[in-house]
């Protein structure tokens, strides 16, 4: 018998994180959902600070359901003028 614990291990600039869920279909529901501190030293906007394909590609994702950022000032802003 082998044990198979669904996982995932996002690689990123920052490092990796390996994520591990109870079944497949919560490791679904929860991967790839939220691109999280957009505005924070080393993380997506700082990475990415100029409007390419790849970007846009990330950003226009159907799987991708939100944004979360660490202060109520933040002031990026995604719409439909970014695209250029």
């Amino acid at each position: 018998m082998v044990l198979v614990i669904p996982s995932v291990e996002p690689s990123t600039p920052e490092g990796n994180l390996l994520c591990y869920a109870s079944t497949l279909d919560a490791l679904e529901r929860f991967f790839n959902r939220v691109l999280a501190h957009l505005e924070q030293e080393g993380a997506f906007e700082a990475n990415m600070p100029r409007f390419t394909p790849a970007k846009l590609d990330i950003l226009c994702h159907p799987a991708l359901e939100g944004f979360e950022v660490t202060r109520v000032d933040c002031l990026i802003l995604y719409d439909q003028s970014a695209r250029g």
